[in-house]
């Protein structure tokens, strides 16, 4: 069995701004994790740097925040919906196994 896995990766002080934007979309329970600039590198593409430039200037701590859908109909349109609703910031939506 599968599930959609969602990761928003962003700079550390926009933490409280994701949390709330999850929450108006009944997301719980998002896994929040902060990871080292250079982990961030080399797991990112470079096309980050148009979403937030001060991250390749900064070289600081990133976040990265993670939530799941199960792979059903109702999963698919929860994480279609959310990416949309959050669509100002790429978001990593792969499949995983549970």
């Amino acid at each position: 069995m599968y599930k959609l896995r969602s990761t928003i990766k962003c700079p550390v002080e926009m933490k409280e701004l994701f949390l709330e934007e999850l929450k108006k979309l009944h997301i719980e329970d998002p896994k929040v994790e902060v990871i080292e600039y250079g982990r961030f590198i080399d797991e990112s593409r470079l096309y980050w740097d148009y979403v937030y430039p001060q991250m390749l200037e900064d070289k600081k701590d990133v976040l990265y925040i993670s939530y799941e859908f199960p792979d059903t109909p109702e999963g698919r349109e929860a994480c279609h919906k959310a990416e949309w609703s959050i669509g100002w910031v790429p978001q990593n939506i792969r499949y995983v196994k549970e």
